[in-house]
């Protein structure tokens, strides 16, 4: 949410950071597409499984920082729906965003990438 600080905040430099990390991905996935025969399937599936990896840990830190139980986590999941939402935007959408990322760095340069996306 928009405030009235006049002096940085600390989501000025998660902001800021988010667009550091978007470009310095877009780099490393273009040398790595681009210097080697990587299969892009596997690749993608490399990337997904580490920002599952990551999101995982980072929620659980958060539940015990804010005092709440990690059982709290599998309550949330009882129906299929809720499997269902978070595989689809968290799997599904996220891994045909990644391939199609990674098959445009393998043609393209990330500077280029980055002017189509703009």
């Amino acid at each position: 949410p928009l405030s009235d600080a006049s002096q940085p905040v600390i989501g000025d430099l998660r902001s800021f950071g988010q667009a550091i990390g978007f470009g310095t991905a877009f780099t490393e996935i273009e040398k790595v597409m681009k210097d080697s025969e990587v299969n892009p399937v596997a690749f993608t599936a490399a990337q997904l499984i580490s920002v599952a990896a990551m999101s995982v840990i980072r929620y659980t830190i958060d539940l015990n920082h804010r005092g709440v139980p990690v059982s709290h986590l599998l309550q949330q999941f009882r129906g299929w729906g809720s499997i269902g939402a978070l595989l689809y935007t968290g799997l599904i959408t996220t891994a045909l965003t990644v391939a199609l990322e990674t098959y445009v760095l393998s043609k393209l340069s990330a500077v280029e990438y980055s002017i189509i996306l703009r």
